[in-house]
């Protein structure tokens, strides 16, 4: 079939280079079907700004505007976060990013959160950043 050494060492090498090249397609083909939830990741985001009623009317819930800031153009709301000691309630904004493939802007979004204060008295609202800075508002509640 094969007259020299010569030809059967190119049909060898023919041999691996196409398996090379199936392999290799294969690898790639792969990487372009994620899983699912592969390319989902969750990061509290920075506050930017939070619109706070100064004074509350007796029995009324607080409704609180929260711009938050996103990595990248795959960030989204996902979650408000609250911790409460005494009469201070510190909140912590998460981000849910949901892509494999996201713009490397920054951008942000407008979440709300609820607050029913549990009597009368002064509220102090803590909003926490990831740098460990955080700015604060209070709310006098009738």
């Amino acid at each position: 079939m094969y007259n020299t050494a010569k030809q059967l060492s190119i049909y060898k090498s023919m041999q691996k280079l196409y398996f090379f090249i199936l392999m290799s397609s294969l690898t790639l083909t792969g990487c372009l079907f994620p899983k699912e939830d592969e390319c989902v990741s969750y990061y509290p985001s920075n506050i930017r700004s939070a619109d706070v009623p100064t004074q509350l009317p007796p029995q009324q819930t607080a409704n609180i505007s929260i711009v938050c800031e996103t990595l990248n153009g795959c960030g989204r709301a996902y979650a408000i976060e609250t911790t409460s000691i005494g009469d201070t309630l510190a909140i912590k904004a998460v981000s849910k990013y949901s892509g494999c493939a996201c713009t490397q802007a920054i951008g942000e979004y407008t979440t709300n959160f609820s607050f029913n204060p549990p009597g009368p008295g002064i509220y102090y609202f803590k909003f926490l950043n990831n740098d460990g800075s955080f700015f604060t508002r209070s709310m006098v509640a009738n």
